[in-house]
This record gives C-alpha cells, structure tokens and sequence, in this order.
C-alpha cells in the first residue's frame, strides 16, 4: 500500500528515492547497506554513550541518548510498514544470529535506566564526578529513582519479550506453510 500524504512525499525526498534510476543494481544496494551500517553504528554510539553517562550520574542526557538511538529503528519500522513490507516478518526469516545485537541493546537499555534510577536516588552517579553541586535525597527521590529504573527495566525487557513473541509467530506461520498475506488484501 502506497499512499502520497505530506510525510510519506517528505520520506521519499529525505532518502531521494526519485533519480536512484541513474544508479545500477549493486550501486543501490552498497548506498543502501552504507545507510544500514551508518545507521547501526549511531544506534551504538549513542547506547554507550547513554550508558556512560548515566554512570557518570546524568539523567537528562542519556534519556536523550535512548530517544535518539530508538529513532532509526522506529523509522525503519514505519517506512517498511507504509511501503507493504512487514519487518517483523524480515526479521524472523534471517535466523538467530542477530540475537548478540539483541541482547547488547537491550542489556545496555536496562543498565542505562539501572544507573539513571541510581542517581535518582542517591543523588549521584554510580562513578562520583565532582560538580560543585550538592544533592539533597529524601525519602520521595529514592522512591521515585527506584521507581523508574525498574520502570524502565521492565519496559525494555517487555519490549524484547514482544518482538521475541511477534518473530517466533512468523517463524511459526512460515515452517506451517501459510501462505503471507497482501496487506492491500482484506482478511478473509
């Protein structure tokens, strides 16, 4: 299904999906494996990054590093979806051998909101840096920096649970034999 709204016309100009015609087969695919990696290596970047500086006791600049490093793949996820592909789907054909990639985001995820409720509640990171500034803890910080980090950790492991659930039931459907559907097909 293809619609022409503003956003998906504002999506097509962003990848310049309009003069790829100049362009062979494998040169389209090299860009588009450029992006892949480029696009992989910020997620990564900004999950350290994230996590380091949780552990240096800041709260504000990770949260934006986690916005930032889920960002390429919900736009990935939408795109797909727009275009009739379902990259869930995609993603239980290619085998186990993302699940290392898996576990290392989604570890990094838990430990970033591990550390931040950590600084939540004791008014300081899990490595001291000194600021100058002095934080007074109360009963009601330590609640509520417990309170998101398991917040937070329980989102991320639900998140992966859902995506592990959403795989295993394409893989299912695929070893039954049933056959994909045609997203512009109605149920029958």
């Amino acid at each position: 299904m293809t619609t022409n709204n503003v956003l998906d016309r504002w999506a097509e100009r962003l990848v310049h999906t309009e003069g790829t015609e100049a362009a062979d087969e494998r040169e389209r695919a090299v860009c588009t494996e450029s992006g892949a990696f480029a696009a992989s290596l910020t997620l990564y970047a900004c999950l350290l990054g994230a996590l380091a500086s949780a552990v240096a006791g800041q709260v504000l600049v990770p949260l934006a590093l986690l916005v930032v490093a889920m960002l390429p793949s919900y736009s990935m996820h939408w795109y797909c979806r727009r275009r009739g592909v379902e990259p869930f789907e995609l993603l239980a054909r290619r085998g186990r051998h993302r699940l290392g990639s898996a576990i290392f985001a989604g570890g990094t995820i838990v430990l970033t909101c591990l550390a931040m409720g950590y600084t939540v509640a004791r008014g300081q990171g899990l490595v001291p840096v000194p600021t100058g500034v002095v934080f007074v803890t109360d009963g009601l910080q330590e609640a509520a920096g417990t309170g998101m980090a398991l917040g937070a950790a329980a989102g991320a492991v639900l998140g992966v649970v859902a995506v592990a659930l959403t795989v295993r039931g394409y893989r299912r459907r695929a070893e039954a034999g049933e056959p994909d559907q045609d997203p512009d097909e109605p149920e029958r």
